[in-house]
């Protein structure tokens, strides 16, 4: 596979064009992402950590027939994926009231939650990315009812899916976000799953969380937090 231009760069990521039309290049950079560091902050080696995740879990999750852009995995820091129209939107899900959660709604810090929210965000940086319902989504012209239950539909099961995975690792997913985009008028799972788009905690045999910032990325320690995720969810370094 030859990569073309440069299509897209966002704080993270590098998105290239191929030689082949249907199928682009996801690069990932060393950069951390704005929620996690105001300013553009480096940590050298964080780009192939998060390839590696994302790459494992995407794999894991075309082998339960989800629907992603995944292709394959190219090198240490990059990935294969289908090209897509990204629709521009993101979607954050909780199973656990998270800082930002609990203070919004005055609920217990780390409370689990009966049943899961899923919150929808414009993709708008000019807006500050507002937080949308599925009607603003339909009066914006962001996607249509159709698209909307198929994202639904999607990330209901991703979520399942993942949580099942890290309970059997000792870990608790308490939220995540995701981003879709269309081919063909289907909808697909996009962008990225790693330590910079969902939050895990560690917990005991029976469920318990034993230490709230073990993942905390923050601080001057901030690869080997990194590593410590790459090693609980892939399993072995990159």
């Amino acid at each position: 596979m030859e990569i073309k231009e440069l299509l897209v760069e966002g704080s993270t990521k590098k998105v290239y064009a191929t030689d082949q039309a249907d199928q682009v290049i996801i690069e990932f950079q060393d950069t951390l992402p704005p929620w996690l560091s105001k300013k553009k902050e480096k940590v050298a080696g964080k780009g192939a950590i998060n390839n590696s995740i994302s790459s494992f879990l995407f794999d894991y999750l075309n082998s339960y027939n989800v629907p992603t852009h995944f292709v394959r995995k190219l090198d240490e820091k990059s990935f294969a994926a289908r090209r897509l129209e990204m629709l521009p939107m993101y979607f954050h899900i909780w199973n656990i009231a998270g800082e930002d959660l609990a203070s919004r709604f005055r609920l217990e810090p780390l409370q689990p939650l009966e049943y899961p929210i899923i919150e929808i965000y414009y993709k708008n940086p000019d807006l500050g990315n507002p937080m949308i319902n599925e009607y603003h989504a339909y009066a914006l012209g962001l996607c249509d009812r159709s698209e909307m239950t198929q994202i639904t539909r999607i990330a209901t099961k991703v979520n399942a899916v993942l949580k099942s995975y890290f309970q059997r690792h000792q870990l608790r997913l308490g939220d995540f976000r995701m981003e879709f985009g269309r081919a063909q008028n289907q909808i697909l799972l996009a962008d990225e799953i790693s330590a910079d788009t969902m939050t895990l905690f560690a917990v005991d045999e029976k469920g318990q969380i034993t230490d709230p910032k073990k993942f905390a990325i923050t601080g001057s320690k901030k690869l080997e937090v990194y590593q410590q995720i790459q090693e609980h969810v892939v399993g072995k370094k990159a």
